[in-house]
């Protein structure tokens, strides 16, 4: 559940589960009761959500977004507490889920295939790209977790999987078909390699 960066877990999950819902929405993100007058039928989207939660009671429910930039909508304080509401009505509706946040996804400006070709990286899987942008995604990464802890959430941060200590980061992967693609496809979204890849390094680190 979540925005655009939600669904872009979605083939991963759907790779690795049996039985995956999806319920996105461009731009908006998982908290209930938020309204955004740029974004009117975010909350409709969300209510959807909810009452499909509540009916099929899933054994885990995923909350992910690219947080980052609600924060120019709302305080860190707002967010915070969209998030602890918004995990206190699915404890509520669906009290037998697990709960997962998900962190924010490494963000390339423009786009990560102009950073490959700027860096001049072999171009092999695996490959790593200095990433300029990580200070903001963990500052918000932060807050999501600290949610998550309080509210006995599990957190589980895309950044650590993906970047190290230098803050280079995961830039190549080999695709399906063999040859070499960008991890994303843009900015931050995954493609499906990507995807499938990330899920099942959640899963070898024994975090979903």
């Amino acid at each position: 559940m979540g925005d655009s960066h939600a669904a872009t877990f979605a083939e991963g999950l759907r790779q690795t589960f049996k039985s995956v819902g999806e319920y996105t929405s461009s731009l908006c993100p998982p908290f209930i009761n938020a309204v955004r007058p740029d974004r009117p039928n975010c909350k409709a989207a969300n209510d959807s959500a909810f009452a499909h939660i509540k009916r099929v009671q899933p054994d885990s429910i995923i909350l992910s977004a690219n947080w980052w930039p609600y924060a120019l909508f709302y305080s860190d304080t707002e967010i915070s507490d969209y998030l602890t509401s918004t995990i206190d009505y699915l404890n509520a509706i669906s009290p037998h889920s697990k709960i997962y946040l998900f962190g924010g996804l490494p963000l390339w400006l423009p786009n990560l295939s102009d950073q490959i070709l700027r860096s001049n990286i072999p171009f092999v899987s695996g490959g790593k790209v200095l990433n300029t942008n990580l200070a903001r995604i963990r500052k918000n990464d932060a807050i999501v977790k600290a949610v998550a802890e309080r509210k006995g959430a599990s957190f589980i941060s895309s950044i650590e999987h993906l970047c190290d200590a230098n803050d280079q980061c995961i830039a190549l992967i080999k695709g399906k078909d063999g040859h070499i693609e960008p991890y994303v496809y843009d900015a931050a979204h995954l493609t499906p390699t990507a995807s499938f890849d990330l899920i099942q390094r959640f899963r070898a680190a024994g975090q979903l």
